[in-house]
């Protein structure tokens, strides 16, 4: 069965849900959300803590609904079912548009949220367990949490390393600031991210003018990314 984080500022509407899918059989940690914010940082910062599924009711006054679809979707990396009121077409397609893997209208049985866990899951693959990830001549061991670049281990704190993990899970692509500040623990200062950007840089023997491996871009975020080949040229004469 499958481990679920339930999401629902209703204590009752959670409670009911909470236990019909844990007498299904799933594992099941429910939250209201209020305390989504902590529980994304903690589950997020490695792929076995991960839930496989995430089950959502973002409605609650003075919350924007899309936003938070989409910050627990950028959190967990899992996909997202949101359970709610009925509402318009164009809010459940902005919804999708986030990131929501599926809407499904409440009230809702749990036979019928178990049925619809099960489709999901067939679809997206479950989170695979920490191994090694390589990136260009970057090596990274999450699950001893180390890296070596060029076969040399590097000498990284507990955040550098979170930063880089976080980076080499989607290699290549930006990861927004937001996502990156959440997940090395950065809410109280919004330059860490920078400051940690810059020590790993000198660290990985790069800087921001001449990235290798760490490249920035305003309004997208950072990602890692294999060196470049070196060009040759070639002399005829």
């Amino acid at each position: 069965m499958a481990k679920i984080l339930l999401i629902d500022d209703e204590a009752t509407c959670r409670q009911a849900a909470a236990g019909g899918l844990s007498g299904l059989g799933h594992h099941v940690t429910a939250l209201s959300l209020d305390h989504v914010g902590a529980a994304l940082i903690d589950g997020s910062r490695q792929a076995h803590g991960r839930p496989d599924i995430v089950v959502l009711d973002p409605s609650a006054p003075g919350i924007d609904s899309v936003q938070v679809t989409q910050l627990v979707r950028l959190g967990t990396r899992r996909p997202v079912i949101v359970t709610a009121e009925l509402r318009g077409e164009a809010d459940i397609a902005r919804l999708f548009d986030v990131g929501a893997e599926s809407y499904m209208p409440k009230p809702c049985s749990a036979q019928l949220l178990d049925a619809q866990i099960g489709a999901v899951l067939r679809r997206v693959p479950r989170p695979t367990p920490p191994g090694t990830r390589v990136v260009g001549q970057l090596h990274l061991d999450v699950g001893a949490r180390v890296a070596f670049l060029n076969g040399r281990q590097l000498q990284l704190t507990q955040r550098e390393f979170d930063l880089l993990d976080r980076l080499s899970e989607s290699p290549g692509a930006f990861v927004p600031r937001t996502v990156l500040k959440n997940h090395v623990r950065t809410a109280r200062c919004s330059r860490t991210v920078d400051v940690l950007l810059c020590r790993l840089r000198a660290k990985l023997g790069e800087d921001a003018d001449n990235p290798r491996y760490l490249h920035s871009s305003r309004g997208s975020g950072v990602a890692l990314r294999e060196p470049a080949a070196p060009s040759s040229t070639l002399d005829f004469t």
